[in-house]
């Protein structure tokens, strides 16, 4: 590759590797994590923890959204090792989710708690909801109701298709989601990769 765009002067590759084929660069980083299941699956699953305290309720305008950026601005307060890695969706990002019928406002004991958006998406060569935003806010964060977020989504998808794919790209830094989305029931199918040049 750095033979091939020499006269550009490459510093580093990005490519996405399959989980299931090994890997023959072990100078590789991991960038991005892939994880997906099927939203039956996922609905299937034993109740996750604090289920019975959460509710989505499926977005009718984007009025939410100045709570939405104050909430992700008090999660980067808080997880400054993600600045630079995430950032708060646009408003227009967010409309498409609601356009499509995937955006839902998240509840936590009747009182507003974050959000969680999806679109249909091909990702990988994988055609699915890909997740867009899933954030809690101040008051619901560290109380490991991040699977049960996932849990009511992938229900509101599987009652619909329960064979329609969830998946969505996580940053390698981004330890909690990675660990919540597992727990939630998604695999890791893959991840994109730097390699330095």
């Amino acid at each position: 590759m750095t033979r091939a765009f020499e006269e550009f002067g490459p510093r580093a590759l990005h490519f996405f590797h399959p989980s299931h084929v090994p890997l023959r660069a072990p100078a590789a980083r991991i960038d991005r994590h892939l994880l997906a299941a099927p939203a039956g699956s996922m609905a299937e699953r034993p109740d996750a923890a604090g289920l019975d305290r959460v509710a989505l309720r499926r977005g009718a305008s984007l009025d939410f959204y100045p709570r939405y950026e104050a909430a992700y601005q008090e999660m980067l307060d808080a997880r400054g090792y993600l600045r630079g890695e995430v950032s708060a969706e646009s408003r227009e990002r967010l409309a498409e989710c609601l356009e499509q019928g995937l955006l839902w406002e998240v509840f936590v004991d009747g009182a507003w708690a974050g959000l969680i958006a999806a679109r249909h998406d091909l990702v990988a060569g994988v055609r699915g909801l890909q997740m867009v935003e899933i954030v809690l806010a101040k008051g619901a964060r560290g109380q490991r109701l991040g699977p049960a977020v996932h849990q009511r989504l992938a229900r509101y998808v599987a009652e619909a298709d329960p064979a329609a794919v969830i998946l969505g790209t996580i940053s390698a830094k981004n330890v909690p989601s990675l660990r919540t989305a597992k727990k939630a029931g998604r695999m890791e199918i893959g991840a994109h990769h730097w390699v330095d040049l």
